[in-house]
């Protein structure tokens, strides 16, 4: 029985198509995307994640659900990022570093929303600070020696001088304020250097300290609100004491177990590192209001 043989060529055009390795997904014909220029495919840019435009994406029902979805998007991601920097320290730090950041709040986002939240905040501060009691000391008796050279200088009274001197103070604090984290991620760059970790891995962990501190100071806000009210007596100095305290502790604590979590060791080691790490926090922010009040001054006095 004969064979049909077929030249390579015929069996070349005979045999049906391989198949493809890997099959792309069809772009729509003649769209490109906006931003990038890459083909379009689906509602979304592979490339850059670019939304492509539709015909109803300005009409009024596609923009209400869009802010809707904006909304609360943003409400659960600062809920959650709040509580897991609250309830379980450095926990939040870890989540952002193991790849999980869609579900938290950036940390320099959330860093500065509560930096406004505590500015809003700062004017009554100021003013329960003002009404108690304190003894002349050295730093005192500078900042009254800098109120009169600025009033001095400006020709109006000790009184006016001052205040303007803190809503001046109070507007540099306000940009002045990304040096305490970066100052505080260089300290543990230095420290922790042989440990081979990214600075931002330290500027991270710096900022989320920083941000529960203002947060822990907001809330103790009250406290110390209830204290002064008692006056400046005995018993308005033992409660302020007792807050004092009480806050050094917790605060103590929370960064103890932060650092543990975030850089190991054992619990000992946590602690000292904590205090010594508090000690430098406290440093840092020392020297921030330090140039804060004296840009304050030269710009009232010589600007």
């Amino acid at each position: 029985m004969a064979t049909l043989s077929l030249t390579p060529e015929a069996e070349s055009a005979a045999a049906p198509p391989a198949p493809p390795a890997a099959i792309a997904v069809p772009a729509i014909a003649g769209e490109t995307c906006p931003s990038c220029g890459a083909a379009a495919a689906g509602d979304w840019c592979s490339a850059c994640g670019e939304r492509l435009p539709r015909e109803d994406q300005f009409s009024a029902r596609h923009f209400f659900n869009e802010i809707r979805e904006e909304v609360l998007d943003l409400d659960g991601r600062w809920l959650r990022s709040i509580k897991l920097l609250l309830t379980r320290p450095g926990a939040l730090t870890l989540e952002v570093l193991q790849g999980r950041r869609r579900l938290y709040l950036g940390a320099f986002k959330m860093y500065l929303a509560v930096f406004a939240l505590l500015t809003l905040g700062s004017p009554l501060m100021t003013a329960r600070a003002e009404q108690r009691e304190q003894s002349a000391d050295a730093l005192t008796r500078r900042f009254a020696r800098l109120v009169h050279e600025v009033a001095v200088r400006r020709g109006v009274s000790d009184g006016s001088a001052k205040q303007a001197l803190l809503d001046t103070t109070l507007q540099h604090e306000s940009w002045i304020s990304f040096a305490i984290p970066l100052l505080f991620a260089v300290l543990l760059f230095a420290l922790f250097r042989r440990r081979r970790r990214w600075f931002g891995e330290h500027l991270l962990f710096a900022t989320h300290w920083a941000t529960f501190n203002y947060l822990f100071g907001l809330l103790a806000f009250p406290l110390q609100f209830v204290a002064d009210l008692r006056g400046g007596g005995v018993p308005g100095k033992v409660a302020v004491l007792v807050i004092y305290l009480a806050s050094t502790g917790l605060m103590l604590g929370y960064l103890a177990v932060a650092f543990r979590r975030v850089y190991g060791g054992g619990k000992g080691a946590s602690i000292a590192w904590g205090v010594l790490l508090l000690v430098c926090f406290s440093t840092a922010q020392l020297l921030v209001a330090l140039v804060a009040v004296a840009t304050a001054a030269a710009r009232l006095a010589y600007l």
